[in-house]
């Protein structure tokens, strides 16, 4: 199930939340939290039932282990025989067929493994729940019963793409949930971000995937790209991605704010940063912050001298690519980022020279921009011949798209979109944890002229659900 179908916005969601405000209203708190639940194993099963089966040995094992590191005995093999358990899920799961092609493409074997379906999100609670036995071991976290740390990594809202969400900021308020949670105020704010991200996904997204799309399946069969469309569809998929997982941000902070439940934000205008060290404290923050502190910290981080360092990034970035999917184009794409971070890393260092703002935002944008190709790219072949006909200028040929005035000026307007006005968060003055900011002068207000502004833009939303395409990050 989509948060961008019919089945969902108009009978699963409002079930769901009518049931939630119901036992609220009547005082039974932990009623909401087993409904919860009930509705999170249905979302997720609704793909696949056998899905079911496989979290639920998964949360049952990881919340056992948890317990035996709190007592205290044997709490280092026992964080270590969970954190091999959680991997050994990602890698057969994940990487067994690349593992056995590579194997078969070096050794010349002929290995044949039988048909290995990819859990949905099974790089994302299975770091979630690393990350709690690891923060158990070191005695950041509370003892919690069993329901509710079978909520914490099952909230339907996060649980297929994001965020990561760490036990501190998610188990308290599940712990607390009651009828103040679904104040008019949440919901208002829910209801809002959860339009804003429908309108990103299905309207600019999935819109401008049309001029990406053609020229990747054409350059991994082989065609010839042109010039202008290797970077029509270069700039379009920078843009669709863009849209793409921040709308799902969007739509998961929406729905947890309908359930009283605060997300951390995981996306904050990327392409606004000044640097690719910026960049990655703005795209997927939640994954860049695991990487961060289960990672690259333990390696050593920057505590072990500079060449150390940059080996460090590189490893974290290695794995990070490796992550995002069981390919050697990821893995590229994850070594072009290390290499970035080890080059910019470096002449912070040994220069003093800083540039214009607004050079680094550009600089940072256009080498984030010609990196995705090789992550959206079928195979290295693809990639390559795309990058050719980046760089050969090879002709304006348009055979493979056809955007018109229309997708020029969507795009033109999209470049507008991303550097000059305010991100969800801004508009939504939203900070996770209820801080107080500083209204942007674009700031949604529980006013008339909003409710019409959200309204036209969910139906402009419903609209284009015509053809239902799934999130980007489901594949990750």
């Amino acid at each position: 199930m989509l948060f961008n179908s019919y089945p969902f916005i108009f009978v699963f969601l409002p079930l769901v939340f009518l049931c939630c405000y119901t036992l609220a209203q009547k005082g039974e708190d932990k009623w909401i939290s087993y409904a919860l639940i009930a509705a999170s194993l249905f979302f997720y099963g609704w793909w696949k039932a056998e899905y079911i089966l496989l979290i639920l040995i998964s949360v049952t094992a990881n919340y056992w282990i948890s317990e035996k590191i709190r007592h205290g005995q044997n709490a280092r093999q026992f964080m270590w025989a969970g954190i091999v358990f959680n991997l050994g899920l990602i890698c057969y799961f994940k990487y067994t067929f690349f593992f056995v092609e590579n194997v078969n493409y070096l050794a010349g074997t002929g290995l044949v493994i039988g048909q290995i379906i990819l859990p949905l999100g099974i790089s994302f609670f299975t770091f979630q729940q690393i990350e709690y036995l690891v923060d158990t071991f070191k005695g950041n976290t509370k003892k919690s019963k069993f329901s509710d740390y079978l909520l914490f990594v099952t909230f339907f809202p996060q649980l297929i793409a994001g965020p990561i969400v760490k036990h501190n900021e998610v188990l308290p308020q599940i712990k607390s949930l009651s009828k103040k949670c679904f104040s008019s105020e949440n919901i208002a704010h829910g209801l809002g971000f959860f339009i804003i991200g429908l309108f990103k996904k299905v309207v600019i997204a999935d819109s401008i995937a049309h001029y990406a799309t053609p020229v990747f399946q054409a350059a991994a069969m082989g065609e010839t790209i042109s010039f202008a469309e290797s970077w029509i569809a270069c700039f379009a998929y920078t843009f669709q991605l863009y849209f793409d997982f921040s709308g799902y941000c969007d739509m998961a902070i929406g729905l947890g704010l309908l359930f009283g439940i605060r997300l951390p934000i995981n996306f904050n205008s990327p392409y606004k940063s000044v640097s690719i060290i910026d960049f990655w404290r703005r795209w997927h923050i939640t994954l860049s912050r695991f990487l961060r502190e289960y990672l690259y910290i333990p390696l050593g981080g920057n505590r072990t001298g500079k060449y150390r360092q940059l080996l460090n990034l590189g490893i974290t970035m290695f794995l990070g690519g490796l992550w995002h999917g069981a390919g050697w184009t990821f893995i590229i794409w994850g070594m072009l980022h290390g290499a970035f971070l080890i080059v910019t890393h470096t002449l912070l260092k040994v220069t003093s020279v800083r540039l214009p703002r607004s050079l680094g935002v550009f600089i940072t944008f256009f080498v984030v921009a010609l990196f995705w190709v090789m992550f959206r790219a079928e195979n290295i072949d693809a990639a390559l011949t795309l990058y050719q006909a980046m760089f050969s200028f090879s002709g304006f040929d348009l055979n493979h798209i056809q955007p018109g005035l229309y997708g020029f000026s969507m795009l033109a307007a999209l470049f507008f979109i991303i550097w000059l006005l305010p991100n969800s968060n801004e508009i939504m003055s939203y900070c996770p944890y209820g801080e107080k900011i500083e209204p942007k002068p674009i700031s949604w207000r529980p006013d008339l002229y909003w409710a019409v502004a959200l309204s036209c833009l969910a139906v402009l939303s419903i609209i284009s659900l015509r053809q239902v395409s799934e999130f980007l990050y489901f594949q990750f």
